[in-house]
């Protein structure tokens, strides 16, 4: 078997978007109770995006499952981005980080969802968000570009190898067979991959699509059982190659002698 520094890390985060209106969609919603149950039934641990944690009925279920789930913080183009600005950034940022935290929640990691995040990060940093997921798909590239990437501030990003949720083909050159391949290439290189499922984008196609999830969990809890990658939620996931800035030795040096 090899050792746990050896194995490749198989992440999955699934968001659960909101409406106009603030509210998490109905759809998604009724969705996400069944990828509850489905995870559950793999023993899968994932991350959840969620718009606003605090008043969600499905982070009330996943924090009290034994599979220690994380719960994410899901940022949309209403309050996140270049359309948003730093104010409405700042404000709704620290009130849903502000709310989660009062449920019992805490919050290590912000997903991105139709929208983008270059500037600002700094705000990031003062409610302790250490990881950034886009959603958007490294279509191709080394071992090294699939592994999270330092960003700035301390704040790194999490790059996502596939979105699922829109196709359940396993035919060559769909989504699924992607994911497949991308999981044995991550066992060949000991690396990290990351993969996306877009709950809003299940909706009326439920059967096939769980059909498909359920082969591609059970495919990967196949390659753990068999002891070659582990499996864990994105943050967890992550910590391989996230490390704290550390002063140098120069530095304290420095200020002693002042």
């Amino acid at each position: 078997m090899l050792s746990t520094h050896q194995k490749a890390i198989v992440s999955i985060s699934i968001d659960l978007p909101a409406d106009v209106s603030g509210a998490l969609h109905a759809p998604a919603v009724s969705i996400g109770h069944q990828l509850v149950e489905l995870f559950q039934h793999c023993a899968f641990p994932a991350t959840w995006a969620l718009p606003d944690p605090a008043n969600s009925p499905l982070a009330e279920r996943l924090a009290g499952d034994p599979l220690a789930h994380e719960i994410a913080l899901l940022g949309e183009a209403d309050w996140i981005g270049a359309g948003a600005g730093r104010t409405q950034f700042s404000q709704q940022l620290t009130r849903r980080m502000e709310s989660a935290a009062a449920a019992g929640f805490r919050i290590h990691a912000l997903a991105l969802h139709g929208t983008d995040l270059t500037d600002d990060l700094d705000l990031l940093v003062k409610h302790r968000i250490a990881l950034v997921r886009s959603d958007t798909v490294i279509r191709r590239g080394s071992a090294a570009a699939l592994r999270p990437q330092s960003v700035r501030y301390g704040v790194w990003r999490a790059p996502v190898a596939g979105i699922l949720g829109g196709n359940s083909s396993w035919w060559p050159a769909s989504p699924m067979w992607a994911a497949r391949r991308a999981v044995r290439r991550a066992i060949a290189d000991a690396g990290f991959v990351h993969f996306v499922i877009d709950a809003a984008h299940m909706a009326g196609r439920t059967p096939a699509q769980l059909s498909g999830i359920r082969k591609l969990l059970r495919a990967i809890r196949q390659h753990e059982l068999r002891g070659v990658l582990n499996v864990a939620p994105l943050t967890q996931a992550s910590a391989r190659w996230i490390r704290p800035r550390v002063a140098t030795q120069s530095r304290s040096i420095l200020r002693h002698v002042a």
